[in-house]
């Protein structure tokens, strides 16, 4: 599959312009640095020359250096083993980090080991119209200690994750941003926190693929986020992390293919960040296993398109979907409230799943289809659910809006009631018993 069709979600090629959009981080130094294949490097151990370092074993506890630069142009890692240590910087300024992919270059890393301990000192970063190419290869950022003086920001400065997101930590281990591609192969990814693999200031576009990798976060953060922008996909990976899977935010998209998730928290964490009222996230799951101790997806004031094919979800505490109106006051601000919105589309195909549907969000309507897919659990707060060739049994009174008067996939189990309201299609208006021994009501719109 071309990955700009991701299971039928489509997303936009890297504009030809980019370069004129190019964000301008801080002027940064580097330990190598190669520049349109110009070297300026210590004598270290190792093969380095303008067009690969092999072989190198390097530590360093100086503050914001980075170990390797690349600017323009191809490059080649492997072999190599960094550890780092010290201040980072925030990570927007791209100081502090192991390997640095900018302006336009090519890298391919392959074999190698980067350790990092320091506040926002990330293993790997690809900005500004860069490719960055990783195969068979360790990354592990731990944090550290804030600078002294240091005070929150959310932005350029920041050097922890924005307060809204609940998470901990000061360090994300891989950043992409800025027009980059980032592709990860066979890869082992550890964070303390905070980040695995990120996406931010994507400037239109960004792409983010890791396949057959383990991704280990295993304190309070997340494994992949796909920011405003941004796309990210992961193929056959292994992901545990001590909070969530997937954050994902405005106009971006995620997929998983046959990858597996253990979540500490929530699985899904959708949420509308950005100030445009029309953005609509996109997430596309198949094939895959994932558990979470909280809800499965979290949708806080968002539009989003949700399609789960062909997987195993498990909410330990038994609740599948949970939209809300945002809980930070700036987020919730910014978006759009209009009964009209595209919302939470939420279709399950080719599967059973059990778990509540909460429509806590008085602000957008959840539309819930079954594609020859089966559901057992609550629908609560007023789900729109539309059945084709899908089933649904209620396990606590619900309430639902109705599209069709069919009622052959619709159950209850006993001492349960279903009060639904007709929507377009459906011109039912009378109490309905139910196989189970429930009973379904149609109610008056007030």
């Amino acid at each position: 599959m071309n990955r700009n069709e991701q299971n039928g979600a489509v997303i936009r090629l890297r504009p030809q312009d980019a370069k004129e959009a190019w964000i301008q981080p801080e002027v940064t130094e580097g330990m190598i640095w190669v520049e349109n294949g110009t070297l300026s490097a210590p004598e270290l151990d190792g093969d380095v020359t303008a067009a690969h370092t092999k072989g190198l074993k390097y530590q360093s506890d100086e503050d914001y250096l980075n170990a390797i630069v690349v600017r323009g142009g191809d490059y080649e890692v492997s072999d190599v083993e960094l550890s780092l240590s010290g201040y980072g910087c925030s990570d927007f300024t791209c100081k502090g980090t192991g390997i640095l992919a900018d302006m336009g270059s090519h890298v391919t890393v392959s074999d190698t080991k980067i350790v990092t301990e320091g506040v926002t000192r990330a293993a790997t970063i690809a900005t500004r119209g860069s490719t960055l190419v990783i195969r068979d290869s360790v990354l592990d950022s731990r944090g550290g200690p804030f600078p002294p003086g240091y005070v929150p920001v959310i932005g350029p400065g920041m050097m922890e994750p924005p307060a809204p997101l609940g998470l901990g930590g000061n360090c994300r281990t891989h950043l992409s941003m800025d027009n980059s591609e980032t592709f990860l192969y066979n890869c082992k990814v550890y964070a303390a926190g905070w980040a695995a693999l990120s996406t931010d200031a994507s400037g239109g576009y960004v792409y983010l693929e890791a396949n057959d990798t383990e991704v280990n976060v295993s304190g309070n953060g997340y494994c992949v986020y796909s920011d405003n922008g941004c796309h990210a996909r992961l193929n056959r990976c292994d992901l545990k992390t001590g909070n969530m899977a997937v954050i994902q935010d405005g106009n971006s998209s995620v997929v998983l293919e046959d990858t597996k998730a253990v979540c500490g928290q929530v699985g899904f964490m959708l949420h509308g960040g950005m100030p445009e009222k029309k953005d609509c996230g996109i997430i596309r799951v198949s094939g895959s296993e994932i558990t979470s101790q909280l809800e499965m997806f979290r949708c806080k004031s968002t539009n989003v398109d949700v399609c789960v094919k062909n997987s195993t979800l498990r909410a330990e505490n038994g609740v599948l979907i949970r939209t809300m109106t945002s809980d930070d006051e700036f987020y919730h601000k910014t978006r759009s409230h209009s009964p009209s919105d595209y919302g939470v589309q939420f279709t399950l195909e080719d599967m059973t799943a059990e778990g509540d549907v909460l429509r806590e969000d008085p602000e957008r309507k959840l539309r819930l289809s079954l594609d020859k897919a089966s559901l057992k659990g609550g629908l609560l707060g007023g789900v729109d659910l539309w059945l084709y060739d899908g089933a649904w049994t209620a396990t606590k009174n619900s309430l639902v809006v109705l599209h069709s008067n069919d009622l052959a996939g619709i159950d209850a189990e006993t001492g349960v009631i279903i009060t639904a309201y007709a929507g377009e299609g459906c011109t039912l208006d009378a109490v309905y018993t139910l196989p189970s021994g429930g009973v379904l009501t149609m109610a008056e719109v007030n």
